[in-house]
Formats: C-alpha cells, sequence, structure tokens
C-alpha cells in the first residue's frame, strides 16, 4: 500500500508544478494520476477484507489509550479556548475566503468529478 500511494505522491510531483503564472496542473498528466489513486483504492479495498483489518483497528485503539495521547487530547481542549486558537481560526477563514475570491478552477478533465476530488482531500 505505501509503494501505491508513493507512485500517486510521484505522479502528483509530475502533475502540479509552480511557474510565473503560479500553481499549474498537466492536464494530460491527469488520467495517470487518476490510474494511481484507483490503485489505491483497490488496495485500500482489498486491505478491507483481509486478517489485517482487524489488527490494524486493535492497534488504531490502543493508540489513543495512552498516556501520550491522553496528554495531548488535555492539551488540545486548553489550546481550543486559547487565543492563539482564536487568532488561528480567523486565519484560516481569511485564507478560505482568499481562495475563493483568487482562486480559479478551470480545464478540468471530462471524467473528473467531485467524489474525485473528495477523495484527495
Amino acid at each position: 500500500m505505501a509503494k501505491e500511494i508513493g507512485e500517486v505522491l510521484n505522479q502528483v510531483d509530475k502533475s502540479v508544478y509552480h511557474n510565473k503564472a503560479g500553481l499549474q496542473i498537466n492536464n494530460g498528466e491527469l488520467n495517470k494520476l487518476d490510474e494511481e489513486v484507483t490503485d489505491v483504492v483497490d488496495e485500500f479495498k482489498s486491505f478491507k477484507k483481509s486478517k489485517w483489518q482487524k489488527i490494524y483497528e486493535a492497534k488504531w485503539a490502543a493508540a489513543f489509550e495512552n498516556k501520550q495521547a491522553k496528554s495531548l487530547h488535555r492539551r488540545m481542549l486548553t489550546f481550543k479556548k486559547s487565543p492563539q486558537a482564536k487568532a488561528l481560526k480567523k486565519e484560516m477563514k481569511d485564507l478560505k475566503l482568499s481562495l475563493e475570491k483568487n482562486v480559479k478552477v478551470t480545464d478540468l478533465p471530462k471524467n473528473f468529478s467531485e467524489e474525485d476530488d473528495l477523495f484527495l482531500f
């Protein structure tokens, strides 16, 4: 699975780049990216049906029951009420508004759907 995810990240590097105009997406590479993402989805589906799923779930649950996880949770609750958290929330809201105002996505492939977009983010 790690190999498949690595291939997705490598393809993202080939498909998305910066230049003087800003962030650019090479539409010719999006089909390859879609294929790599599909491979990862297939790996996840296969994993869900394997013996490893129960082991993974048990280890994941145990990770949230240790001393460090409980300490982190307390610190997160404290942070949530802090002036720094309020400032961060304002900055994130400003970022969202700026992205909505200044970023325009164009020229998507015909087979691209919002569901594909949700998987990546």
